[in-house]
């Protein structure tokens, strides 16, 4: 197996949003300047111009690469076959760290050139220039959104799903059809934007599905969980385990798991789907259940074949089983299949654009084998900008093998 030690080594640092934890490596130097590329040459919206979309790529992470491959491969391999309604699709890539003034520099910049869109993966501080980019009527789209800013739908956002949410929604959808769970530990680092979110969306998700949520919040910056959890499981008897964390935390989980000899299901979120998680886990990690959006394991699936081979041909050096490389991919693979519902001989610009996405229903996700997305605000109960939540349960099985237990 590839071993990769300086990803699992950006895991340790753990930065909350809003709603619940946005899974990012600590912030590199500050630019003042947002590093853009290319540079559009026509005005979007007019006949025959590419139609220009401003990518905010968070820098020096753990994403920042796979995240760019993913894009780039979606874009040229869109282009490859017609683009969007006979016109090409443009990026234009905007790097910031996270802090407050290179995010709002990439807005800044989208909103002087007037894109057709603004695309993220992971935004950083961007996210917090939303209002400003709604001011300018320029919409933003992400994959996934894990802040009130982008979710709450106050502002023109769209995200096509969220780590958080999708984690419980998910994670309860799939819970219930066994049966035999009851009663839920939910596991998160103890911050306050964490514990408002834990108790907004995360229990009440866990109580319409008939499952009783406790929650474990978990002191910031624990290396070893065990004297928290373990004693957790014995007092509280839980029928499964939920746990919002990154890298070392799934690790430390995982082998609590192994020691306490557990069998209950214990769901993880995606991020903990990375070799070094699972191969540091051990034991623990076979069994153990993921949340996953993006997935690429039927080889059979038309998506993941195109998906494969658009990766192979214009991203050789990426990994394709990258979770970033699949939202950066799938996210401009949905925004394009909103796109192409502008009705012919309409600007494709801004505001056209978010007609079209508001106007989505039902449209299949990309590498979301059996999701889909409607952009209309009632996927979710309080958030308006959420298009879908759901998402894809896999089970870890060893060796590098996973099982894919359903869209949930």
């Amino acid at each position: 197996m590839r071993r990769r030690p300086s990803r699992l080594a950006l895991h340790t640092a753990v930065a909350v949003a809003v709603l619940g934890a946005v899974l990012v490596a600590p912030a590199a130097s500050a630019q003042t300047t947002p590093t853009t590329t290319p540079t559009a040459t026509a005005t979007t919206g007019s006949a025959g111009a590419p139609i220009v979309v401003h990518f905010v790529n968070l820098d020096a992470t753990s994403s920042t690469v796979p995240a760019r491959q993913g894009v780039a491969a979606a874009v040229k391999a869109i282009n490859r076959s017609g683009g969007i309604g006979g016109r090409t699709l443009e990026i234009v890539e905007c790097l910031t760290d996270q802090t407050p003034e290179t995010g709002k520099a990439c807005i800044d910049a989208a909103i002087a050139a007037k894109p057709t869109a603004v695309f993220a993966v992971q935004p950083g501080t961007a996210s917090d220039s939303v209002p400003a980019l709604t001011t300018a009527g320029v919409p933003y789209v992400a994959q996934t959104c894990n802040t009130s800013t982008t979710l709450g739908g106050q502002y023109t956002t769209f995200c096509f799903g969220s780590d958080f949410v999708g984690l419980y929604a998910s994670s309860a959808n799939y819970l219930k059809t066994l049966g035999t769970v009851k009663r839920a530990l939910l596991t998160f680092v103890n911050v306050p934007a964490a514990t408002t979110g834990m108790k907004a969306y995360a229990d009440p998700t866990m109580q319409r599905a008939g499952i009783t949520p406790v929650e474990l919040p978990i002191p910031e910056g624990t290396a070893d969980l065990a004297p928290t959890l373990v004693p957790a499981l014995q007092g509280n008897d839980p029928d499964t385990v939920i746990s919002l964390l990154t890298g070392p935390g799934c690790v430390s989980t995982m082998k609590v798991k192994t020691e306490q000899q557990s069998t209950k299901p214990f769901v993880f979120p995606a991020m903990c789907t990375d070799p070094d998680v699972v191969n540091d886990g051990g034991a623990g990690a076979k069994g153990s259940l993921f949340v996953r959006q993006t997935i690429a394991l039927d080889g059979k699936d038309a998506d993941v074949k195109a998906y494969r081979k658009a990766m192979h041909r214009f991203s050789p050096k990426a990994d394709p089983d990258d979770v970033y490389a699949q939202a950066g991919f799938a996210g401009i693979e949905n925004l394009a299949a909103a796109l192409g519902q502008v009705p012919a001989g309409t600007a494709v610009d801004a505001t056209s654009a978010t007609a079209a996405l508001r106007a989505t229903k039902q449209v299949p996700m990309f590498l979301t084998p059996g999701g889909t997305y409607s952009c209309d605000g009632t996927a979710y109960p309080g958030l308006k900008a959420l298009c879908s939540i759901q998402s894809h349960v896999i089970e870890y099985a060893g060796n590098g093998k996973w099982t894919d237990k359903g869209v949930f």
